[in-house]
């Protein structure tokens, strides 16, 4: 599982994904959110 998240810092919303141990992407907002899942999608054709 990958988790893509703007608050992934201690104290951020999406911290505890971090916390699990889930590979962890940090965005700046939705567009980049869009950004990275095309960039993974691109790599898995």
């Amino acid at each position: 599982m990958l988790f893509i998240g703007d608050a992934i810092f201690p104290g951020g919303n999406d911290y505890p994904a971090k916390e699990l141990g889930l590979d962890t992407v940090r965005v700046r907002d939705p567009q980049e959110t869009l950004s990275v899942i095309d960039a993974i999608i691109a790599c898995q054709k």
